[in-house]
């Protein structure tokens, strides 16, 4: 409307705020050991539950699992909204039972960032520890045609992800969830 100008027209808009930076706070370092919960981890698709079947990683009671013996299964879990710096790195433990190497590697899990606000997923690939061993063009959901664990990765163990590999320098200061998915085929 300009100035001096007196028609009687309103006009409103409304629109949504999403993942607006009302809590978010510095913390050098974070641990979710799901001992009192999900701790803000939020299933995307299919099965994630936690569980303390068996006992977690480092004698901690619980974890999260993804489904177990499935068909045609996406299971996706991502973690509460972080801001990374250009230094963040990452560690996590793992452990599976994935279909095995036949001819090809079908099955497979991975990690990645999903970019709230492009609504992205990029895959990172552990740096250290336990590596994935899985790669080729199969693999469903979230993990299609990209590496991941595949086979037996039998106790607990570490896989970990130096700033450079997790791509820190990519997302820094963005707002992202880590993002963990595991994809089965229709075969047995």
């Amino acid at each position: 409307m300009s100035a001096g100008s007196d028609t009687g027209i309103s006009r409103f808009q409304t629109f949504r705020l999403v993942a607006t930076e009302s809590d978010l706070a510095f913390q050098p370092s974070r641990t979710f050991t799901f001992e009192a919960g999900t701790e803000g981890f939020k299933v995307v698709d299919g099965t994630f539950a936690r569980t303390d079947a068996g006992g977690g990683a480092n004698g901690s009671a619980f974890y999260m699992a993804s489904s177990s013996v499935t068909d045609e299964q996406c299971d996706v879990v991502q973690s509460p909204i972080v801001r990374l710096t250009s230094a963040s790195t990452l560690s996590l433990y793992d452990q599976f039972a994935i279909e095995p190497m036949s001819d090809a590697f079908y099955d497979r899990a991975n990690v990645g960032i999903h970019d709230v606000f492009a609504g992205s997923r990029t895959l990172v690939a552990p740096s250290g520890g336990r590596t994935y061993n899985a790669n080729g063009p199969n693999g469903s959901c979230v993990t299609t045609g990209l590496p991941g664990w595949a086979g037996a990765g039998p106790l607990w163990q570490e896989s970990t992800w130096s700033a450079v590999a997790l791509q820190s320098a990519s997302f820094a200061g963005r707002l992202v969830r880590l993002d963990m998915g595991y994809g089965t085929d229709p075969l047995i």
